[in-house]
């Protein structure tokens, strides 16, 4: 099975769109593929040179390797509550909770494009991680 082929039973609640912010649906959509294990949109929406910093535990630079990443850290999450997402600019934020099997992570994402236009594409991510036992 390969990134684009992952399947979870997660749940996703939250952030309903207002119909008025296309990047902040991108960014909803990108972090549930994430919290899936799949890299799709990130293939998509990434530039070549893609940095991924998640704070006090990895550095992932360049969209292959941070596609490599994402396939092997799969999370087999239940849940994905997704509270805020936030856009301005040449910037995004999504903040939530993922449920796993035996603990929660809070997280907030911090998303920089390459510009303030609509086809911009991702050059920066980075994650904040707060893993909670359940």
């Amino acid at each position: 099975m390969n990134r684009n082929e992952k399947t979870v039973a997660m749940k996703v609640i939250g952030m309903n769109s207002c119909g008025h912010s296309p990047r902040a649906d991108m960014l909803k959509e990108v972090t549930i593929t994430l919290a899936n294990g799949v890299g799709k949109l990130i293939e998509e929406k990434a530039t070549d040179s893609l940095k991924w910093n998640i704070v006090g535990s990895h550095f992932i630079s360049g969209k292959k390797e941070v596609l490599n990443w994402i396939e092997t850290a799969s999370t087999n999450a239940t849940l994905l509550s997704i509270q805020d997402i936030i856009t301005h600019c040449k910037s995004g934020a999504v903040h939530g909770e993922l449920v796993l099997k035996d603990h929660t992570i809070s997280f907030c994402d911090i998303y920089r494009f390459s510009s303030a236009g609509k086809g911009a594409k991702i050059v920066e991510i980075t994650s904040y991680r707060v893993k909670k036992t359940i």
